[in-house]
């Protein structure tokens, strides 16, 4: 992306020398040969136009706007759906956490850090794709089989006990150590 913003750059600034953005433009443009002698000017003594003086198109404004517009957009989304090796450090995070709270005797914190392992497997192949690196078959079929076996986790968290949360959890740490590996990650 920086490459093809630097070589936009250099069309646009040949464009404007060249003249079809406007006034063809020389480099002496850019000081003024005729510096005014006091402050104040009159219409019939206006002086020559430098190149940072001179009008910019409506449709050139227009078009600068509306690429910020859309870089701040693509900034905002990266922001939100972090790279997959964010997404997976911030797992194993999780994943401590909650398996160091499966023998609690409320089940709310354990199942909170089910939502939040959750929350960032959906954020797995977007965040791929925002980085210019579409997930293959692989790894969206991984990431879909580490989201079935997340909600068994959840239904052997909520309803059948530590035990058996344990036991599933070693299942779902096998399809994480798939996904993982099918994301590039290591």
């Amino acid at each position: 992306m920086t490459l093809a913003a630097f070589a936009l750059t250099v069309v646009l600034g040949l464009l404007l020398r060249s003249g079809r953005l406007g006034g063809r433009s020389q480099f002496e443009d850019w000081a003024d040969p005729n510096p005014p002698s006091t402050g104040f000017l009159e219409e019939s003594e206006a002086p020559n136009r430098g190149l940072v003086d001179r009008p910019v198109p409506g449709w050139m404004l227009t078009t600068t706007g509306l690429a910020a517009l859309g870089l701040a957009a693509y900034v905002a989304a990266c922001a939100y759906s972090p790279s997959p090796e964010e997404v997976f450090r911030d797992m194993a995070v999780i994943k401590a956490d909650y398996y160091g709270e499966i023998g609690a005797a409320a089940r709310e914190s354990p199942l909170h850090h089910l939502d939040l392992l959750e929350r960032q497997t959906a954020r797995l192949g977007i965040g791929s794709a925002l980085r210019l690196r579409s997930p293959g078959a692989e790894a969206q079929e991984s990431a879909s089989a580490l989201r079935r076996d997340l909600l068994r986790l959840r239904e052997a968290t909520a309803v059948h006990g530590p035990e058996d949360a344990r036991r599933v959890f070693q299942e779902v740490q096998t399809t994480y150590d798939r996904c993982k590996k099918a994301y590039g990650v290591h």
